[in-house]
């Protein structure tokens, strides 16, 4: 209802994003140091005829969203529903972060690793 679709398309996106969320690693960084690689995913079932997504979380993931007890972000889902990529919605959760502040200064390493961008995408700053 939020992004206004229909039924067929909204399950199809839904087997789309099992799909990718099995493809889709994400980079823990413990220290300066040590980070930590893993999938998000490793398990998924569809069942296309009750439209839903079965999701098992990798070891790694379940142990470390399991120690997570703050320093999260919290939104509605209507806020990120008119945003176009993952990008743009990560940049959301960025930037919501320091409503409070209105001011962040950042890195762009930094930033670029927050938006989970590979060192050779965009080059270019502007980019």
């Amino acid at each position: 209802q939020i992004y206004g679709g229909d039924l067929a398309n909204a399950y199809r996106h839904l087997n789309a994003a099992g799909d990718s969320l099995l493809e889709r690693q994400v980079i823990i960084q413990v220290d300066k140091n040590v980070s930590h690689k893993a999938v998000w995913v490793s398990e998924s079932h569809y069942d296309k005829h009750g439209g839903k997504l079965k999701l098992w979380l990798s070891p790694t993931i379940r142990s470390y969203l399991g120690g997570i007890k703050s320093n999260f972000t919290k939104y509605e889902l209507h806020r990120i529903a008119q945003l176009n990529s993952s990008y743009s919605i990560r940049l959301f959760e960025i930037l919501i972060r320091f409503n409070d502040t209105g001011e962040r200064t950042v890195n762009l390493d930094k930033f670029r690793e927050q938006l989970g961008l590979a060192p050779e995408l965009y080059p270019r700053f502007p980019d």
